[in-house]
């Protein structure tokens, strides 16, 4: 190895441990700033609801030959309306205490004969 590339390598491995040895972990440094522009390109999203009320995005990007499908499904406390919110806990709950004189397993076969 000639005296020109050794002195350069030195350089490079003085430089790299220097920087090293200065710089906070990544952990320690502040995030970096949020960028003010949109995710998406404006008209690359489109936004559909079917007849059966099932709400379709499309976001077309015609960078890679590839198609990517996902389903995201409303379940829980978010897909309750709220006018019959609580009502699945109530209903759970005076399931397993009963009801007037009716016990649990009492109140559980008199709804199973309706």
């Amino acid at each position: 190895m000639s005296g020109a590339a050794r002195a350069v390598r030195l350089g490079a491995v003085v430089l790299l441990g220097f920087s090293l040895a200065c710089a906070k972990p990544l952990w320690e440094q502040p995030p970096p700033q949020a960028r003010e522009a949109p995710i998406v390109r404006p008209g690359s999203l489109t936004r559909s609801t079917l007849p059966n009320g099932v709400q379709v995005l499309v976001l077309e990007d015609r960078r890679l030959p590839l198609v990517s499908i996902g389903v995201a499904v409303r379940r829980g406390a978010g897909a309750v309306a709220p006018e019959r919110a609580g009502l699945g806990s109530f209903t759970a709950e005076l399931m397993n205490r009963g009801a007037g004189d009716r016990g649990a397993r009492a109140l559980a076969e008199f709804v199973d004969s309706m």
